[in-house]
């Protein structure tokens, strides 16, 4: 929502409603597992302020999937040893992974 009041003007609203309706559509609920709020607080008090994005990040590491991160984000990661090979994905990464680019293969990730 905040990114939505920041980003998108009232003229684009029916085109913010008819994304919302495919993500609606097309995505699957993912309940994070309770290891996954441990390794969230984890980052949290290493000092990554955003408690969603460590618990996106902490929930795709537990769930085998693939996850689009911001760069900051992702130094922040690096910096403290925390595993990004084969979880997370830069916005610049987004064209390989909807393109189908085997190194973003979901379908072998998921057990």
């Amino acid at each position: 929502m905040w990114k939505m009041l920041r980003l998108v003007p009232p003229n684009k609203y029916s085109r913010l409603k008819l994304g919302l309706e495919v993500v609606r559509e097309t995505y699957h609920l993912l309940t994070p597992p309770a290891k996954a709020y441990i390794e969230a607080v984890d980052i949290y008090r290493r000092g990554h302020r955003d408690c969603i994005d460590a618990l996106y990040y902490a929930t795709a590491k537990a769930e085998k999937i693939y996850l689009a991160i911001d760069y900051r984000f992702l130094e922040f990661l690096k910096s403290y040893g925390y595993e990004v090979e084969g979880i997370v994905a830069t916005p610049g990464d987004l064209k390989e992974l909807s393109a189908g680019n085997p190194r973003f293969n979901y379908s072998s990730k998921k057990q």
